[in-house]
């Protein structure tokens, strides 16, 4: 079971949303010492979000993206509006691997390409609210669930699918067993978790459902002695 951190930018800062909404932030602060923190910590990889991309600011932050990707001597995951080519080869060419979501419901032709070009460099991230997948920042509903799905999933060499709890996110409420369950049962492919993770107990339930991954985010922040 690995650990990722998680580290959302907005505005060159780091943040924490409730449930996605930018109306419920909490600051952190700088993130570059936030990253002096991960690399002390017990994690094996750090999951970053591109908060003003996802709105379609998708130049913003790169500065600091790009120094994150040299500085951190771990692997390295980045998403948040990756939308069009020339911004998912942008972020590759940093050396890490990118996390789409609105591509594959709008662009799939341009997904399959890409994968093609850099195999298990992409990972499709899932984010679910009422059993539907929420695309465009979690503003939009595709109104399609994971099961309809899974026929355009398979044929991709990703690197791995994320499934996040967007009811549980920014809540550490705790991993919601039911929920990773049905979605591990469904998929055939390496996967991670997010939302509401929040504890050992959490991270041990994931890696009993078959999980490979999970994500860590305001828990890290809040309280990192029961996580490490």
């Amino acid at each position: 079971m690995k650990k990722y951190a998680a580290i959302d930018l907005y505005d060159g800062k780091v943040v924490r949303l409730i449930q996605g909404d930018y109306n419920r932030v909490t600051e952190y602060g700088d993130p570059y010492e936030i990253a002096k923190k991960i690399t002390a910590s017990d994690f094996d990889g750090v999951h970053i979000i591109n908060l003003n991309g996802a709105r379609g600011e998708t130049l913003r932050n790169l500065e600091i993206i790009s120094k994150l990707a040299s500085d951190l001597k771990m692997p390295v995951q980045v998403g948040g509006g990756i939308r069009l080519k020339e911004d998912a080869i942008r972020l590759l060419k940093f050396g890490v691997n990118i996390i789409v979501s609105t591509m594959f419901f709008e662009d799939y032709p341009l997904l399959e390409s890409l994968v093609s070009e850099y195999p298990n460099r992409i990972l499709l991230s899932l984010d679910i609210k009422n059993n539907e997948i929420m695309t465009r920042g979690w503003l939009k509903d595709t109104q399609k669930s994971i099961s309809e799905i899974i026929s355009p999933i398979s044929r991709l060499e990703l690197a791995g699918i994320i499934i996040t709890n967007i009811q549980a996110d920014g809540m550490q409420s705790g991993a919601n067993s039911d929920f990773f369950s049905r979605a591990r049962s469904i998929l055939d492919k390496k996967m991670m978790a997010a939302g509401g993770i929040s504890c050992k107990e959490d991270l041990e339930l994931l890696e009993d459902l078959g999980y490979d991954g999970a994500i860590i985010g305001k828990a890290f922040y809040e309280k990192e002695d029961r996580l490490c």
